[in-house]
């Protein structure tokens, strides 16, 4: 039995050049298929590139967002902001920069989706770390200045739903802070932050423009739950846990609940 002929891996490209070659010396309509063919190969490679450029953020991003969950006290913050600072700012000269430069004078929109999740992740991380740092919310304003030094102003990489997306998923960070501090002042702070976001958040009511929305307002609500059973744990049985073991407390008294 003769062997079966195995499949070039550049079929594709062998094909459009087979095809350009035609064109060249035939018909006007086989040259202009041959540019269709082209641009839309283009757009498949440009498209490829994108998401590979996002996975890289996404990675570079939960890594910075691992390393402020280090952060137990205040007094230890310090050296670790500055290096998930420094990670950050890696992501935005080398990463966001791919991105500029891939997408820049092209039709943007067709390729938004493509990078969407890495940049969603990386407002979490920066927001993340801006709330570890100051205690507040970051802006739109303040992430497009933090990424000037790579993206021009006029070319909105971060879009608007990006933002409310990042931000939404921050929730599920506070909330793991505020069972892992071995600070008590932290847990209340965090439930009324948390608890403003949320109502802010429910007031957007962008179910039709942003199709995830119900899920991520799900999601911040199992978050705002547990930040609250949380602080009510910390307040009723705070004499029985050593600092810092807040989940342990949470977690035995859950076991205890009838149905369980």
């Amino acid at each position: 039995m003769p062997p079966k002929r195995r499949r070039d891996d550049d079929g594709g490209e062998s094909r459009e050049a087979a095809l350009q070659a035609a064109a060249a010396g035939s018909s006007p309509i086989l040259a202009a298929f041959a540019g269709y063919s082209a641009t839309l190969t283009g757009g498949y490679d440009l498209h490829e590139r994108l998401v590979k450029i996002s996975r890289d953020i996404t990675t570079q991003s939960k890594r910075t967002i691992f390393l402020l969950h280090r952060i137990r006290r205040r007094s230890e913050a310090a050296p670790i902001i500055a290096e998930a600072r420094q990670s950050l700012e890696s992501v935005r000269d080398e990463l966001f920069a791919k991105i500029v430069a891939e997408v820049k004078d092209k039709m943007r929109g067709r390729f938004v989706r493509a990078y969407s999740p890495g940049v969603q992740e990386f407002v979490e991380a920066y927001s993340f770390l801006h709330y570890m740092e100051h205690s507040t919310l970051v802006t739109l304003s303040d992430l497009n200045s933090f990424l000037s030094t790579s993206v021009p102003a006029e070319l909105e990489i971060v879009t608007l739903r990006d933002f409310i997306g990042g931000i939404a998923d921050l929730t599920g960070e506070l909330m793991r802070v505020c069972v892992s501090t071995e600070e008590d002042d932290v847990p209340p702070l965090i439930c009324k932050f948390v608890r403003i976001v949320h109502s802010g958040f429910r007031s957007l009511d962008l179910g039709r423009g942003m199709p995830e929305y119900d899920n991520k307002l799900g999601v911040m609500e199992a978050s705002l739950r547990k930040i609250e059973e949380a602080c009510f744990t910390l307040k009723v049985r705070q004499g029985e846990f050593p600092k810092g073991r807040l989940q342990d407390a949470m977690d035995e008294q859950a076991g205890e609940e009838p149905g369980e």
